[in-house]
């Protein structure tokens, strides 16, 4: 069931701000009074004076007054409940914030927001860290949300490997996983540090190619290599999590507790004794399964 069949079979077709328990709410909205911001004549004086960790203080006494936040998950599963938050919950913040004087934007929604291109350059985990920094340096509130469910989600390895890396990698590797690495990495002097990058998919051959024949294999080599390398723990998670555990990773786990308590929304989501009938794709929309049903590794 799509969000907007969701949202009429729950609630006809009424907007989120015109239900009664909503509308409720709204009212507390208007209660809100800006934080008037309090600083101490000493502080003021330093800034005044040019003195950088005054200025860093002061800023950080001012907080935007606006709302923007990440919403990390992974995709088939959460589907519904990503339009929910798309169609029906933004309108609602939006409209509470305006006759407060927020600017509520749009859930910075990485399904659509990576262009091809970037994913051919295979940037589109960075993107998505780059936008929960932009997230939590410009919202005066909520930063990320996350929505979980029974999924790890897509696994990638790193597109950028160091030169003095990539030897130790080598050494762990079978013949084949070699010759792949070799293929598929060249050599960038021209970064400070020198690096290996993955090379960008620039037509539809090398794709197909790529995701269907190389990127299993280099998934498996490097994931088992990073471990046999026996590289610090710290960067050999790049090689075995998801994009969806880094998001986390970004987005709350490095957080410190007070900053989780007034940034950070954590919904989890699980199913309680699943179903699963053989042959049916659909269990695969929501859960991590091979294609014998059983938990797959490999994504």
């Amino acid at each position: 069931m799509s969000s907007s069949n969701l949202v009429s079979a729950l609630y006809g077709m009424s907007e989120r701000i015109d239900r009664p328990e909503w509308a409720a709410k709204k009212e507390l909205f208007l209660q809100v009074k800006p934080a008037e911001l309090e600083c101490e004549g000493e502080l003021v004086k330093r800034f005044c004076q040019g003195k950088r960790d005054a200025a860093e203080e002061l800023s950080r006494s001012f907080r935007p007054r606006e709302l923007r936040f990440f919403l990390s998950s992974t995709f088939t599963d959460t589907e519904v409940e990503r339009n929910l938050v798309m169609e029906d919950i933004i309108p609602f913040l939006k409209q509470c914030g305006e006759p407060i004087d927020v600017s509520v934007h749009a859930a910075s929604e990485m399904r659509w927001g990576i262009r091809s291109a970037a994913s051919a350059r295979h940037e589109t985990a960075a993107i998505c860290m780059e936008e929960i920094h932009r997230c939590q340096k410009d919202s005066g509130g909520v930063s990320y949300v996350v929505l979980l469910g029974d999924r790890y989600g897509f696994r990638p390895f790193p597109a950028v490997i160091a030169k003095d890396e990539l030897p130790l990698l080598l050494n762990n590797m079978s013949t084949e996983g070699q010759e792949a690495v070799t293929e598929w990495y060249v050599l960038d002097e021209n970064a400070s540090p020198a690096v290996y990058m993955l090379k960008p998919l620039l037509d539809e051959r090398m794709s197909d190619i790529f995701w269907k024949s190389s990127f299993p294999l280099l998934q498996s080599q490097l994931r088992f290599a990073a471990r046999g390398a026996q590289l610090p723990e710290s960067r050999v998670r790049y090689f075995e999590q998801s994009v969806t555990a880094e998001e986390i990773f970004e987005g709350l786990e490095k957080r410190t507790k007070e900053q989780r308590g007034k940034e950070c929304i954590y919904i989890r989501r699980r199913f309680l004794n699943p179903s699963i009938t053989p042959g049916d794709d659909r269990s695969k929309q929501y859960m991590d399964l091979a294609s014998d049903n059983k938990p797959d590794e490999v994504h």
